[in-house]
């Protein structure tokens, strides 16, 4: 198709001459009345809006200076248009930041003016020196339009990198397009519209091309040259906007059409003569700021009603000596006081706040020309905190209409009382299911359990108020959009239970606090934030409190975070408190954050489903209670027995057992106690007798059991313990909540097969005696269940464990806590105490923390990369390689089963924990890819 296309457009150039001047084709101006040119407005306004409180408006003017603007643009009319719009980018409200760029093209193209922030105070020097410049650009050989539009691509790409912000440029031409020859063009032709433009639109760019049309210039050309021009001109609308005719009747398609529903439109503006053209720009700025065109207005009605919601209302016209009358019959004038005016060749932008005042009709005279009137509102909607879309995970989607000018709750009763909001979901370029949302006084809105489809990687939700006032006006539809991420679930922590169920919330016993558990990545390590600021989303209460609803939680670092490492549970403290007493059941949304070490920079944040209740103590209160203990205590304890009873050490069959007498060498290698190479024999591995599970085993010293957490809900775990006197290492992976436990070295995890465990034993007296570069002698066992079907049993096992790494430091760390210990005790009198825990005499067994009476190890100098800093650390950091440290505080304790809302959940207090370091907080935000 697209060498079809080529050959045409060559045989039709080879058959129309290209003039010396190429003027403008007396183009059908039915573009700027199709749906596509006020869908280019809408989704420039829906940009904005997406933006919330902080707008960021990018305007890249690609400006013509052929050397046909002598004839086109004889007194550079266009030179007082372009400064006057530059100098309109300052009337923006506020909330809005805009930057500007310009270039110019012909023969060449170049950027002139380097991106930069519109200063109010500063604009008019500013403008003046751009209308000085474009009348001094007239003098180019030709009119490539692929090359300016290619830099202008590169140039809104890498500003968008940067602010993110919305995109939009402004194409100004005099004419068809022209290189150096006819199959240049018409290559040029094919790729613009093939995919030059198509990468705009996908790009979120939209294209405001300016197609000033001289009716004198073209009149002065013969009838080939003008057939030629027409045909060349008319290629012009197609690629702005997707689709339209050429001269010769036939239509065009450039790009994918129709426009999908995630790129951005375009629009076409033809005008044939200064002032038509700078009363288009003039249009701009309401457009964009998502005022509605009054149809009626302009075709002799001059009277109009500003009802109860309008916020401002704007006239852009080309009538000279014009008027206003108020609904008290007062004449206004452009130097009347409430009126800003704003001029540029021969035509004015009138803007006029409504008040109270200003209700009723209004009255609007002018001599000749065209005037525009438009309605706004004068509202935003504002996403709550914590509403994120994540492809395939249910969230809760809430937010509020404000108004733009204070940010405060909308007034949404002054407007015809249909006025749905409704979510869609656009994916593939094609519109889903509109869902209409609930909504609540003053302003709110809220769908939950909004699940967004997996799709497509470019998604996007979109939501959108509908407005008419009360005499049914239809005002223009007030709409935001947020992009979808689709990102790797496995990669991020996740909730292990939701919803979250708090205890009672009233004033004598305190604030609502529950236990939340999370569960790590699949794949990597992550983290959880909550950050104490952030107000909950009220999603059921029986009275208006949302404002003095305060949430806090404690198990957690400096920033609010809650380091998981990969596959273990982590959890945290919840507290929701509120100074406004009333009985009612409560759903909150609580917003929390969510990060993984596996997609640094990248995070989301999801409102978690929350249940209390709030009320008064009472007699039924206290009844409520008591039932509630009862009917907690109960499951606990019934679930308790039920992990005692099957959790159990599996000796089985063809169990057998080696032991060594064995030195370990600084560098981790082991030998015989005389120092010759180890010998291991497959007849040394003894036969056990055969039995079932068992929750104790002892063998050669070694006493192995099974362990259930009285908490109920930490999974068990299984240990070995050392014979007096000894150390036990055996290298098998502890959960965090665990590692105090055993920190002392006279416990050691394992696993629950017996066929997998290896343990190797040292005596205190040889860590006592310990010296870093002096081998250490111990008795090393290890375990395999025979297997007939594989070679070399043995002897593989007898290489693995003799080749672990990491055993040598292991032992360096039992060697220090050996010793700390002695220096304590003799201090003490032989009882110590460890750092951050009570008294003990060494013998604990506690798994909350006892873990045999060991010490922190005393705290090394920081190695290079690290810095300093005073935390003392516990064991050996674990870092992964090719990262920074980070924090691995892990907590863990109980939840309740998740109860309705009006009951109470005991909550048990988290197990201890290390002392963890700093972490390391990603950053946030991810700016989207760009072609």
């Amino acid at each position: 198709m697209k060498k079809l296309f080529a050959l045409f457009v060559i045989a039709f150039l080879s058959v129309g001459t290209l003039g010396a001047i190429p003027a403008l084709l007396p183009a059908a101006t039915a573009d700027n009345h199709n749906g596509a040119f006020n869908g280019a407005f809408e989704d420039l306004g829906r940009c904005l809006q997406s933006q919330g409180k902080n707008k960021t408006l990018d305007v890249f003017y690609l400006i013509d200076e052929s050397g046909s603007l002598k004839a086109t643009d004889p007194k550079d009319d266009r030179a007082d248009i372009l400064s006057s719009s530059l100098q309109q980018l300052a009337s923006f409200k506020n909330d809005v930041t805009v930057n500007y760029s310009v270039a110019f093209f012909a023969h060449t193209y170049s950027v002139w003016q380097p991106w930069r922030t519109v200063n109010k105070g500063g604009i008019v020097p500013e403008a003046a020196r751009l209308n000085a410049e474009v009348r001094d650009r007239k003098n180019g050989q030709l009119t490539d339009w692929l090359q300016g539009i290619n830099g202008a691509i590169d140039e809104l790409n890498a500003q968008h990198s940067r602010t993110n912000g919305c995109s939009t440029l402004i194409w100004l031409t005099d004419g068809g397009i022209q290189l150096t020859t006819t199959e240049k063009t018409a290559d040029a032709i094919v790729s613009l519209c093939s995919n030059r433009f198509d990468v705009l639109r996908k790009n979120g760019v939209t294209v405001l091309g300016i197609l000033l049309k001289n009716e004198d210039a073209l009149a002065r050309l013969t009838q080939e040259e003008q057939e030629g021009q027409a045909f060349l001109m008319s290629l012009m609308g197609p690629m702005v906007t997707g689709n339209g005719t050429q001269s010769d009747g036939k239509d065009l398609t450039c790009g994918t059409y129709p426009v999908p529903k995630n790129y951005r439109q375009g629009a076409l503006f033809v005008a044939s003569d200064p002032k038509e053209l700078a009363f288009e720009f003039l249009k701009l700025p309401p457009r964009i700021e998502g005022c509605a065109n009054v149809e009626k207005f302009g075709r002799g009605e001059d009277e109009f009603e500003i009802e109860n919601g309008i916020s401002e209302f704007q006239i852009v016209t080309t009538a000279r000596d014009w008027r206003l009358e108020d609904p008290k019959g007062k004449s206004l004038y452009a130097s009347s006081k409430g009126i800003r005016v704003f001029e540029t060749a021969g035509a004015a932008q009138i803007k006029v706040g409504t008040n109270s005042s200003g209700r009723g009709k209004w009255k609007f005279n002018g001599n000749g020309g065209d005037s525009v009137l438009f309605y706004c509102s004068g509202l935003d909607i504002r996403i709550d905190p914590g509403t994120q879309f994540i492809s395939g995970k249910a969230g809760i989607l809430s937010g509020k209409v404000v108004s733009q000018s204070t940010g405060l709750p909308a007034d949404l009763t002054k407007y015809d009382s249909n006025h749905p909001i409704t979510v869609e979901l656009i994916s593939g370029g094609k519109s889903g299911a509109k869902k209409e949302a609930d909504q609540s006084n003053p302003a709110s809105f809220m769908l939950q359990k909004f699940t967004p489809g997996t799709g497509s990687a470019e998604a996007e939700v979109r939501i959108t108020l509908y407005l008419k006032t009360k005499s049914g006006i239809e005002l223009a539809p007030v709409s935001i959009s947020q992009k979808i991420d689709v990102r790797l679930l496995s990669n991020y922590p996740t909730l292990k239970n939701e919803p979250i169920v708090l205890s009672d919330l009233n004033k004598k016993l305190g604030p609502a606090t529950g236990t939340v558990e999370f569960l790590g990545p699949k794949n990597t390590d992550g983290k959880i934030c909550i950050d104490d600021d952030a107000k909950p989303v009220v999603i059921e209460d029986k009275y208006s409190r949302a404002d003095s609803y305060e949430v806090s939680v404690s198990g957690v670092d400096a920033d609010g975070c809650l380091p998981i490492r990969q596959g273990e549970v982590a959890s945290l403290k919840l507290n929701v408190d509120n100074s406004v007493t009333a009985e009612s059941d409560v759903i909150l949304g609580i917003p929390i954050s969510y990060f993984s070490d596996a997609e640094p920079g990248k995070n989301f944040t999801l409102n978690a489903e929350t249940w209390l209740h709030t009320g008064t103590v009472g007699p039924k209160g206290l009844v409520r209670t008591i039932l509630l203990i009862l009917g907690t205590l109960l499951p606990l304890v019934l679930i308790y027995l039920l992990n005692w009873f099957v959790t159990k050490l599996n000796v089985g069959s063809q169990l057998k057992r080696n032991v060594y007498n064995v030195k370990v060498n600084p560098d981790g290698g082991f030998t015989a106690p005389d120092g010759s190479k180890l010998i291991s024999e497959d007849l040394d591995f003894k036969g056990m007798q055969q039995m079932g599970d068992v929750r104790t085993f002892t063998d050669h010293g070694f006493n192995f059991k099974a362990k259930v957490s009285k908490l109920v809900f930490p999974g068990p775990w299984y240990e070995v313990a050392a014979q007096d006197g000894n150390r036990v290492i055996t290298l098998a992976h502890a959960v965090p909540r665990m590692k105090k436990h055993f920190e002392s070295g006279k416990i050691a995890p394992t696993s629950d097969d017996l066929a997998k465990i290896w343990v190797l034993q040292i005596p205190d007296s040889e860590l006592a005696k310990f010296d870093r570069n002096t081998a250490v002698s111990g008795k090393l066992v290890i375990f395999k269940r025979a297997n007939s079907r594989e070679t070399d049993q043995y002897q593989k096992v007898f290489q693995s464990v003799t080749h672990t790494p990491g055993i040598w430091p292991a032992i360096t760390r039992l060697a220090e806590v050996v010793k700390a210990e002695s220096l304590v005790k003799k201090s003490e009198g032989g009882k110590f105490n460890r750092p951050g825990s009570g008294k003990t005499d060494g013998k604990g067994d506690d798994p909350k923390g006892g873990g045999g009476g060991g010490v922190k190890p005393p705290k090394r100098g920081p190695r290079p990369g690290e810095g300093g800093g005073t935390t003392p650390t516990s064991g050996v950091a674990r870092v992964r390689p090719g990262t920074r440290p980070s924090g691995t505080s892990s907590t863990s304790s109980t939840t309740s089963t998740p109860i309705r809302p009006g009951t109470s959940s005991p909550t048990s207090a988290p197990s201890p924990t290390s002392t963890p370091t700093p972490s390391i907080r990603p950053g946030t935000g991810d700016k989207p890819k760009r072609i």
